[in-house]
């Protein structure tokens, strides 16, 4: 069981096997889900890979990282902002449910549920924020 090793393969999975050129930003992000932070520190748009919670047991364990999915639109219209992030968080939500299994470099095996919630964190007139739920089980062990 081992957090970060987990979180470290989804962000590999993700930056080598998803290809959108547009996204210019793969990685993980730590500490709080901050808008101002998302928005003003990276390149946009970006996909983050974030830690949020862990069912540990001996059998098999299960995560929650939180994939968010930033976009910026120069339309100054919400519904614009709105509309490209909804089509890239569907395209990486596909992606993820389309190539569940992913490992890291140190032999830790994942699996991604069919089933992910998302959800809306941010909108304004130049950014959205969506961020989408996978549960992720651990078949290392």
């Amino acid at each position: 069981m081992n957090f970060y090793d987990c979180q470290t393969a989804l962000k590999a999975h993700l930056a080598t096997e998803f290809k959108k050129p547009d996204v210019r930003t793969i990685d993980i992000l730590a500490g709080e889900l901050e808008e101002d932070a998302i928005t003003s520190t990276v390149i946009l748009p970006a996909v983050f890979v974030m830690f949020r919670s862990g069912a540990l047991n001996p059998d098999r364990s299960s995560y929650e990282f939180p994939v968010v999915v930033a976009t910026e639109s120069m339309s100054l219209d919400k519904k614009t902002s709105q509309r490209n992030n909804l089509e890239l968080a569907a395209l990486v939500a596909d992606f993820l449910l389309a190539n569940p299994v992913f490992e890291s470099a140190d032999g830790g095996r994942y699996q991604i549920g069919p089933e992910m919630q998302a959800g809306l964190y941010a909108l304004n007139d130049r950014h959205c924020v969506i961020v989408l739920h996978p549960n992720i089980s651990d078949n290392s062990v």
